[in-house]
């Protein structure tokens, strides 16, 4: 495997590999988001720092979007308060 960043990194494994069908938990991709923004605040060049500062934000994102989708589908489910009769 190729460290990324030039620096010797290698991605490090994060224990299970996600939930069910393949799908990470929301703190493992704010795992991800955090490791991109340490990246940014050690890289060299302005494209690189920006580059992984907006990979930070789509992890983020992503996290945000994965733990709404869990709360609509436990809705849905009958578990969450919508569901409940």
């Amino acid at each position: 495997m190729e460290p990324f960043c030039g620096d010797g990194v290698y991605p490090q494994p994060r224990g299970r590999m996600g939930l069910a069908g393949g799908v990470s938990s929301p703190d493992e991709l704010r795992s991800y988001a955090v490791d991109c923004a340490r990246l940014a605040r050690a890289a060299a060049q302005p494209h690189d720092k920006a580059r992984l500062l907006n990979m930070a934000r789509a992890w983020t994102e992503l996290a945000d979007r994965l733990e709404k989708l869990s709360r609509i589908g436990s809705d849905v489910g009958g578990t969450g308060a919508a569901g409940k009769r």
